[in-house]
């Protein structure tokens, strides 16, 4: 579904991504993890047009995204869950999420952005009885839920997903990350950056480590669990032991 090649990104003059590559397949669950400051995050922004590309090759569905507009990339099919959240806070739970379907709400009708609604409502129940709240009244784990169905409301057929878990209670995160699961047996395709390794790579098909604006290390979760250096560096002592 997705392939990236030799992918060079920056900000401002400062290199990024120096020459990455990877690829998730449809109905996968694919995790990058890594330190901050890594990459991981740019690389998101620039899958999803927010980041300019310097070089390499994006392919989405074997269209070259590369150089294309968000506005454009949303339409094919790619959404974005930003770290941070980013809700707009002054307006409606559901404000918000008819927002995330701006890309079609002008030519859709109204029981159609219902029908949209009404699929994120079953995914976040406790949103349902504050649609009505100002989103930036929320707690952050209920501020997540909004991002992630914001980014819902558009469709997508691969969902790019930036730290889902951070700054919230690990009740939260543990629903959170149900609900991903749940999105993954509907088959939809995620790319996750999560800073929870441990997290990540219980749930995630495959992982791929980024260092320094490069991939260092991919594979199999299960395999990328039992890596020596990678329980060092990301998973902590005795996780061998929990794990197995």
């Amino acid at each position: 579904m997705l392939r990236i090649t030799n992918l060079v990104s920056a900000l401002g003059r400062v290199e990024i991504l120096k020459g990455v590559s990877l690829h998730v397949q449809e109905g996968e669950i694919v995790t990058l993890i890594g330190g901050n400051g890594a990459g991981k995050s740019t690389l998101l922004n620039t899958i999803a047009g927010l980041v300019p590309v310097r070089a390499g090759q994006v392919l989405f569905q074997g269209v070259d995204i590369a150089r294309l507009s968000p506005a454009r990339i949303v339409r094919l099919g790619i959404s974005l869950v930003p770290e941070g959240r980013q809700l707009f806070a002054p307006l409606s739970v559901a404000d918000n999420l008819i927002l995330g379907a701006y890309h079609y709400a002008s030519r859709a009708t109204k029981p159609e952005i219902e029908a949209r609604l009404e699929r994120v409502w079953d995914l976040f129940p406790i949103l349902r009885g504050c649609a009505q709240q100002l989103a930036g009244t929320l707690s952050g784990g209920q501020q997540q839920m909004v991002s992630i169905a914001r980014a819902l409301m558009a469709n997508p057929k691969l969902l790019l997903l930036d730290e889902p878990s951070m700054g919230l209670a690990p009740m939260i995160v543990e629903e959170i990350f149900q609900t991903i699961d749940r999105l993954r047996q509907q088959n939809l395709t995620v790319l996750l950056v999560e800073q929870n390794a441990r997290l990540a790579l219980d749930l995630a098909n495959r992982g791929y480590v980024v260092e320094t604006g490069q991939i260092v290390m991919e594979g199999e979760c299960q395999d990328l669990r039992r890596n020596r250096e990678i329980e060092r560096a990301y998973l902590g002592k005795g996780y061998r032991e929990i794990w197995e």
